[in-house]
């Protein structure tokens, strides 16, 4: 067994700090943590110019979610947050500001039907207000919400919307797991949800 005082240290002055529970690549930046490059991956995504839905999978604890924290800060504009990372040495990538709506999926709440749709309403209602400056969103069903707000932010910004999902697969997830009896009723809502963004490309950045 190791005695030496400093072997349990997460970091030295020498050695940049490796977090397990932090996933925003704002905060990663600011705090000088340890940060793996993924920014030539995501200029590779963000500069295609024959499509604009990408689907990404991989196993839990594999860096989604900061993958789409990292996306988020990009097309907010942050471009002080990736100096020195490829994106902003190799390329010429302009570091345009777009309107964001970035949804976590897990944070939905799945005690009722009503709970989860309400919910998503909210994460709507506030990522229009957050993410494009419409504070006047008025609550029906998440699809109409948003078929009629990603017109709205065109019409305002003159930009086409950036739309972030996280954890897209955990209300359905949970609900089947604990046999809830909406599951049904869910998958409807999240199927018209998820139709409307693909039906929308015109309004649609990324």
């Amino acid at each position: 067994m190791s005695t030496d005082k400093n072997a349990h240290r997460c970091y030295t002055d020498d050695l940049k700090g490796v977090t397990t529970d932090i996933f925003k690549f704002e905060e990663i930046i600011k705090r000088d943590l340890l940060y793996v490059d993924k920014t030539k991956y995501i200029y590779d995504l963000v500069r295609s110019m024959d499509r604009s839905f990408f689907f990404l999978s991989s196993p839990r604890r594999f860096g989604k979610s900061l993958f789409c924290s990292t996306l988020h800060s990009l097309f907010d504009g942050r471009k002080d947050l990736f100096k020195g990372l490829y994106i902003e040495n190799e390329t010429d990538y302009s570091f345009d500001k777009y309107p964001v709506l970035h949804f976590n999926f897990a944070n939905l709440s799945k005690i009722s039907y009503e709970d989860f749709e309400g919910s998503l309403q909210d994460m709507i209602a506030f990522e229009a207000d957050k993410g494009a400056g419409i504070a006047d969103l008025e609550r029906m069903s998440p699809a109409r919400m948003l078929r009629i707000l990603l017109p709205r932010i065109a019409e305002k910004t003159g930009k086409g919307t950036v739309i972030i999902i996280d954890e897209y697969d955990d209300p359905l997830t949970k609900a089947i797991l604990e046999r809830y009896d909406y599951t049904d009723k869910m998958r409807i809502l999240l199927n018209d949800f998820f139709s409307v963004i693909k039906n929308s490309s015109e309004y649609i950045r990324f």
